[in-house]
């Protein structure tokens, strides 16, 4: 081992070389599957505290409606994993909005979307101006909207207090809202009470929107058409995320076999790196070995410095490639806001896989040292 140490310090700067290969298989191994794990579980985390958490109940029929009543949802909020629910209509095409009754008044097209005040608090408007309806809008039917605030702005409209018209009848601008936690077609609707909209002329489709604990879309998913239509409940329609675990997995199993066919494409190069440098080095040592096989030297002895000797830079390049991938892991991590997360056996192993490669990249040239004929290599 002494004299395989001393051989590879003799020429550092190819040994750097000849390592390099397995540095850059080992980072890669380390850097993709350590933020392989941590972009899956932060995406993981936006989904599950975003979208899995809502479910949209339709009629499982296209061209109808589902015709829900307050009982109806007062049995689905009794649901274990409910937050809260909501009936909503939509208008399936865009209406005219208009700032006044003049023709030259501001005007332009928009959904119309009526929600009870469960239905508005899943959905989670952001309030820019204003305030949103409540329990009294929804039980007087009170004629007041809320307008996004691409609305807003296309019709003039600064600040609630004032009116805009649906048609001939108008309504008092209650609240502008910009962003929603909730159904992004709601970005650039018009919102109302939803006993407000039985007065509309307009067709208009219903649906049911739910607010779950984290983790229980699925199970309300499967109970919800029975507590909303329990006489047929095949006539509901669910939509609802993915399971977050499912999810989780399936991320990371795309991830990670991307990954290891790239580290492993890098060690196979690291591989055929020494494999080249250690030939390389022999023919370029013929004469020393062919000396130290005429003063006695065994060939197991060649067989084995020459090994050490690439086995040694294999784990060189091993370490420093998993201690590179560690530090690519935790700056990407820190630059983005995330928990690193790192697998100390993937590090070892990364280790180890540097080590087995320059092991097995030794063999053949260590072989053929050792069937070097000592007159021969003297003569040269």
């Amino acid at each position: 081992m002494k004299e395989a140490g001393l051989s590879v310090g003799q020429a550092p700067g190819r040994a750097v070389l000849t390592a390099i290969g397995t540095t850059l298989g080992a980072a890669a191994l380390i850097a993709t599957l350590g933020l392989t794990t941590t972009i899956s579980h932060q995406v993981s985390a936006e989904f599950d505290a975003l979208r899995a958490t809502e479910v949209l109940l339709r009629a499982s029929d296209e061209g109808t409606s589902l015709s829900a009543d307050q009982s109806d949802i007062d049995r689905l909020q009794s649901l274990s994993g409910v937050v809260v629910a909501g009936r909503r209509r939509s208008t399936p095409n865009e209406v005219e909005v208009r700032r006044m009754l003049e023709s030259s008044s501001p005007s332009t097209q928009a959904p119309i979307l009526a929600a009870d005040p469960g239905a508005l608090e899943v959905m989670a408007p952001t309030i820019l101006s204003g305030r949103s309806y409540d329990d009294f809008h929804e039980d007087e039917a009170a004629q007041v909207v809320m307008l996004s605030r691409p609305v807003a702005e296309r019709l003039g409209v600064g600040r609630a207090g004032t009116a805009v018209y649906l048609g001939n009848t108008p309504y008092t601008v209650i609240g502008i809202y910009g962003d929603v936690q909730r159904r992004t077609e709601a970005l650039v609707s018009v919102m109302m009470p939803y006993s407000t909209s039985t007065n509309l002329e307009t067709p208009m489709s219903e649906d049911v929107l739910v607010e779950t604990l984290p983790g229980a879309a699925q199970q309300v998913a499967h109970q919800a058409p029975l507590a909303v239509l329990p006489e047929n409940p095949t006539a509901v329609a669910v939509t609802a995320p993915p399971d977050p675990d499912t999810f989780r997995r399936t991320v990371e199993e795309n991830l990670t076999n991307q990954t290891l066919i790239l580290s492993l494409v890098a060690f196979g190069i690291g591989t055929v790196s020494i494999a080249n440098s250690a030939t390389a080095n022999i023919f370029s040592r013929i004469s020393e070995i062919g000396l130290r096989r005429a003063l006695g030297a065994r060939p197991r002895s060649i067989f084995g410095q020459l090994l050490a000797e690439t086995c040694a830079l294999g784990t060189v390049g091993g370490v420093i490639g998993a201690l590179l991938g560690t530090a690519i892991v935790s700056l990407v991590s820190a630059w983005n806001g995330w928990a690193p997360i790192l697998d100390i056996r993937v590090a070892l192993a990364a280790a180890a896989a540097g080590s087995l490669t320059g092991l097995l990249a030794g063999l053949v040239p260590a072989v053929r040292a050792t069937r070097i004929d000592p007159v021969v290599a003297l003569e040269r």
